[in-house]
């Protein structure tokens, strides 16, 4: 610059070498403009000294030099337009070759840059990636020169209006000559439209008619080569807007009006989380997650993250229109103030508290990743809510919350599987009132008693659809949902009418003209509104306030390890000491720790450039190396981070979720690899957590061990490919991992982790920050980046943004970690079973066991079919130990009703020789799997972890050409006493047994009478539930002597071989059994279900309550899974 060259001469400078200056480039052309005619006008203020008027200092030649040399560059673009005009007005030139040398006087200068690094200087890079970075160079340089070409005209009078108006303030009016303006005054002075730009560069356009004019009269056979210059040239100022306009980060796929529905409805079930877990028994605080099975728990414990991004959560719920201003402002207030009773140290939040007394966990440890996170969020929440205060209050948010809400009261009725009647009719009278409210929606109202009308006629229709909703779950109990989000609607519209009434409580005063008696009161309503909005104002400041405190008060610098200049992992407050680990990728969640820290002026801005930058390749391009390849590492800070379009940053994120696209193709599951919590559990079964990667991506060995699908993966994608993560979604939802609140935590593929017979285990829980990642990014995604413009509305972040504006190097070698890993996952990997125990036969010298366990129920299964059950130590069923008889248990026995054939499950007892017979002893169940003609029988025999319960699961499938009908038969004789009691006095034993029947249950209760006070009571319940086709009613027995009738043993019982009808008689008997029979129609090549459950508790009102559960088809599911997830920990633990 002029006046640098000048000071330069006579004052000289000093070399500083430990300072680095970043300038940030225009924001837009019109800036640029003003800039380059602001130096100009220095440039030639220089004239008299280099002339020498007037001076009497000696200027050295050198320095006469370079002043001239700068008017030279200001006569550059002058100069070319008239050689140009020139060269196609004289008859003596060829326009073509004027036109040619003037094309390279200008292309020159910005393509020989890249042509000199065409081949590369260094070994070890990836060629594709390097020709892919040699193109882009050469096409921005071609760019470059494109607008170069188009601007001339313009920078020819701009450059002429500097030069004639510094002449002749210097020369003749002495005026002006220290004109000048800031950048920030100049860029906010200039307006973005169209009509702006052509009235700032007017003189261009101006000149580009003058040369047209030119060139028709001079030489009009030149126009064929002048016309595209002189186009460009009135097309300038429509360039110069087009390329002005903000581009701060890289544009993604515009959405379908569908498809944004779609998100905006994944975002509304996953608010009803935190709506639903936080809460004053929290003390306003998110609980870190809660699990659904075996038992819904709550984890009462939170960390900065999680609060963090429960503060933005809210934030986006009043952007997508579910809550008014007044309950976001309560909700902020509630936690904020519980944060500010927190325990801190140096201004840090612990990495885990307690919820229910806000105490902090052992051991006390400061995470640097949670602080940054929390400190990020804390920056964006301040903006949000001073933004607050400038934004209407009611607008068409609102309107499109309330319509969310309406959806999915439509969406869970039309789920419900029930089709009587009645619910028909209920479900019809809902779609009317249904209608009726999303018909209200699209019309927005404009004054405030427009919108008084609206909410209220909002508010009675919702309250007409929860009636409706109510009157369903009465005939339908698996209705609930349904009144779940009818209440939601109701509580939305009354959200946004509480804003109504209280900032702004001017009735219907606005609708007409008052009347002097009306002014009174109107003047009293405007009072009131301005009182309640001017608290609702000192309330937001005070919360933007107590954020920016609480970012103030935390201190980063002792975190940051200075020699290395890097970030630890975090603190042990206990010892005082740095975790060991440092954070030195830039490819981490770390990230945005960094950057924060760096905009407090904690850390130095070199620390930035100390994180590793390793590239790996993915297609053509190469992106940044992470620890683990998870979408969490390059993604979660892009939650308030931007990522400038063409950056380094941008690139990697954009390619990664394109890879893991990819990835998800080759393994033929939905995409989107993060940590998360898998299927696997500790003794307490609770899920556990992981990170998870894409292999080729992360430096972490194993990558390729698992496939876990985090959902949440799906809605960070959403900011880079929101077309992508639609249709991903749905697969998703496919695939069952849709829950009461969103998505599911993750879909586990990993064989070695899959249930037999299953392709996906579901890990049903929810985790707080991970459904917080979800939900802000859906908001960013339909709300165009509205967190990241807050975060980045903060002046300490404004000045560390150009760090972001890294582009991709050329030559920097390319990693490829764990290059097996990636071999390894591309190839279809079948996993080794569990060991399990087979056997072909129920013949052995001594009997083949298996014991199954939940640590209270014990059932032994031998390979013939018989065994015992036990509680307790008390026995269930009688069972004698003579391993050469091999009898006594509980049974099934299976009659063909059209031949009369009879046979059992297993082996025993009929003794029946099957045509094939295979037995499956596993970890958590026993199978028996055997062939009689065409009729094949399955039975499968688990415990239920989480009840004291046995359940003996038949699959009968008929392999034949015509219909059977076959009865099945349960058979369990009844101890309910110690074993040693039982086989002292078994006829005196079965005096104090007791059986009833619950037909509406399908059921049969037996229970002992106490000998004494201090026996326990004990209580049996005998369940059966079909599915299939059934033929007649239930029957049972509790008499063994009619079961078996005279003369017969348990091999050839006259019920079953003769064909009996079972007697159906209860009460006290001298020898207690429990059995079941239900008879089933079997068509050709069809299977069918039969379930009998053996339940055990210590009193009536229980065991019927279990009876109830497991007469449920489900139940068996249920609790098959909870086995084999009890059979996995067993094994880990």
């Amino acid at each position: 610059m002029s006046h640098d060259l000048f000071e330069g001469l006579f004052a000289r400078a000093g070399l500083v070498t430990d300072i680095e200056l970043f300038e940030r480039a225009p924001s837009h052309y019109g800036v640029a403009a003003a800039r380059q005619h602001r130096w100009a006008r220095g440039d030639w203020q220089l004239l008299p000294w280099i002339v020498g008027y007037g001076s009497h200092l000696p200027i050295p030649l050198i320095g006469r030099w370079k002043m001239m040399d700068n008017l030279r560059r200001t006569l550059s673009a002058p100069a070319t337009f008239l050689t140009l005009v020139v060269g196609w007005t004289l008859p003596a030139a060829s326009p073509v070759v004027w036109t040619a040398f003037v094309l390279a006087t200008i292309a020159l200068p910005t393509l020989v840059p890249t042509l000199t690094v065409v081949i590369p200087r260094r070994r070890g890079i990836s060629k594709r990636s390097y020709t892919r970075a040699i193109g882009r160079d050469l096409g921005l340089a071609a760019s470059q020169t494109a607008f170069v070409i188009t601007m001339l005209a313009h920078q020819a009078w701009l450059m002429s209006d500097a030069i004639v108006r510094t002449l002749v303030r210097v020369y003749v009016t002495h005026c002006k000559l220290l004109e000048w303006v800031t950048a920030a005054q100049a860029k906010a002075g200039l307006r973005l439209d169209l009509r702006g730009f052509y009235q700032r560069m007017g003189g261009g356009v101006t000149l580009a008619v003058a040369a047209a004019a030119v060139v028709a009269w001079g030489r009009a056979e030149a126009w064929s080569v002048a016309l595209p210059w002189l186009l460009l040239w009135a097309a300038s100022p429509a360039v110069a807007r087009w390329i002005s306009l903000p581009r701060l980060t890289a544009r993604t796929t515009p959405l379908s009006s569908g498809d944004a529905r779609a998100l905006r409805l994944i975002a509304r079930r996953t608010w009803r989380f935190f709506a639903t877990f936080v809460g004053p028994e929290e003390h306003a605080l998110p609980p870190d997650n809660f699990q659904e099975e075996p038992n819904p728990v709550v984890a009462h414990r939170t960390s900065p993250t999680n609060l963090g991004l429960y503060l933005l959560s809210t934030v986006a719920a009043h952007d997508f229109g579910w809550l008014g201003t007044l309950d976001v402002v309560e909700r902020l207030e509630a936690t904020l103030a519980a944060m500010t009773g927190l325990e801190r140290f140096r201004g840090h939040f612990y990495n885990w508290y307690d919820t229910k007394d806000g105490r902090p966990l052992d051991p006390k440890y400061v995470s640097s990743v949670d602080s940054g996170n929390l400190a990020g969020h804390l920056i964006a929440l301040a903006h949000a809510c001073r933004e607050m205060i400038d934004r209407p209050v009611l607008g068409p948010a609102a309107l499109a919350g309330i319509e969310d809400a309406a959806l999915l009261v439509r969406e869970s009725a039309r789920a419900l599987a029930g089709d009587g009647r009645t619910q028909a009719a209920t479900r019809q009278r809902l779609d009317k009132a249904l209608d009726a409210v999303t018909a209200a929606v699209p019309a927005l109202p404009r004054t405030p008693a427009t919108w008084a009308g609206r909410l209220a006629e909002l508010e009675a229709r919702a309250h007409t659809v929860m009636a409706i909703a109510q009157a369903l779950v009465e005939e339908e109990p698996g209705a609930q949902t349904v009144l779940v989000w009818a209440d939601a609607l109701r509580t939305t519209i009354e959200s946004h009418t509480r804003d109504l009434d209280i900032v702004m409580p001017l009735d219907g005063h606005v609708a007409a003209l008052p009347t002097l008696a009306d002014t009174p009161d109107l003047t009293q309503s405007l009072e009131r509104s301005a009182t309640a909005s001017g608290a609702l104002i000192r309330r937001l400041t005070i919360l933007a306030r107590d954020a920016e405190t609480m970012v103030d008060g935390i201190d980063f610098g002792f975190l940051f390890d200075p020699m290395r200049k890097l970030f630890s992992l975090g603190y042990r407050v206990t010892d005082g000491s740095l975790d060991p680990g440092r954070y030195d990728l830039l490819a981490s969640e770390a990230r945005l720790t960094s950057l924060v820290a760096i905009a407090n002026g904690d850390v130095p801005v070199s620390h930035w450039f100390r994180l590793g930058r390793a590239l790996t390749p993915v297609g053509p391009d190469s992106v940044l190396v992470s620890w683990s390849g998870s979408m969490f590492e390059y993604l979660m800070p892009a939650l308030v981070m931007r990522a400038p379009a063409g950056s380094l940053l941008e690139q990697t994120c954009r390619l990664v979720v394109r890879r893991q696209i990819a990835y998800g193709a080759e393994r033929g599951v939905p995409w989107g690899v993060s940590e998360s919590g898998y299927n696997a559990r500790d003794l307490e079964m609770t899920y556990q957590y992981s990170n998870f990667g894409v292999p080729g991506l992360g430096l972490q060995r194993g990558l390729s061990d698992d496939v876990v699908i985090a959902p949440y993966a799906t809605a960070l994608a959403a900011m880079i490919d929101p077309a992508a993560a639609v249709r991903n979604f749905q697969r998703l939802a496919e695939a069952g991992a849709c829950g009461a609140y969103g998505f599911y935590e993750a879909l586990d593929y990993t064989a070695s982790r899959l249930p037999g017979g299953t392709g996906v285990a579901i890990v049903r829980s929810y985790m707080a920050h991970h459904q917080g990642m979800l939900l802000v990014a859906l908001a960013n995604t339909l709300h165009e980046g509205v967190m990241r413009a807050r975060f980045h509305a903060e002046p300490g972040v404004q000045a560390t943004e150009l760090l972001l504006q890294e582009r991709t190097p050329r030559d920097v070698a390319v990693a490829r970690p764990r290059a097996e890993e990636v071999q390894a996952a591309a190839d279809v990997r079948e996993f080794a079973p569990p060991v399990v125990r087979r056997f072909g036969s129920p013949h052995s010298v001594t009997p083949r066991t298996h014991l199954l366990s939940n640590g209270r129920y014990v059932v032994m299964v031998t390979a013939a079919g018989s065994g015992y059950s036990r509680w307790r130590g008390l026995a269930i069923t009688r069972w004698r130990e003579d391993a050469t008889r091999d009898v006594g248990g509980t049974y099934v026995f299976l009659r063909d009703v059209g031949s009369g054939e009879s046979w059992s499950a297993g082996y025993q007892p009929s003794g029946a020789e099957p045509d094939s017979y295979h037995v499956v002893f596993s970890e958590d169940r026993a199978e028996i799997i055997r062939r009689d003609r065409a009729i094949t029988a399955t039975l499968e025999v688990i415990v239920s972890p989480e009840d004291d319960a046995e359940v003996r699961r038949v699959t009968l499938t008929n392999l034949g050409t015509r219909t059977r009908e076959i009865e099945l038969t349960s058979y369990a004789e009844v101890v309910l006493a110690s074993p040693s009691t039982d086989a002292a006095h078994p006829a005196f034993s079965n005096l104090f047994v007791h059986t009833e029947c619950a037909p509406e249950l399908d059921a049969l209760l037996a229970t002992r009478r106490p000998r004494a006070r201090s026996e326990a009571t004990i209580w049996l319940a005998h369940v059966v539930v079909v599915e299939g086709e059934t033929v007649g009613g239930l029957q049972w027995e509790t008499d063994r002597a009619r079961f078996l009738g005279r003369g017969r043993g348990i091999r050839t019982p006259a019920s079953v071989i003769d064909g009996r009808s079972l007697s159906n008689t209860v009460g006290a008997v001298l020898d207690p059994i429990v059995s079941l029979r239900r008879r089933v129609r079997l068509p050709p090549g069809t299977s069918v279900h039969v379930t009998f459950s053996t339940l055990v508790a210590p009193s009536r009102q229980e065991v019927v309550d279990l009876a109830d559960k497991y007469r449920d088809p489900a139940t068996f599911e249920r609790a098959a899974t909870l086995a084999w997830t009890q059979a996995q920990v067993q094994l880990r633990h």
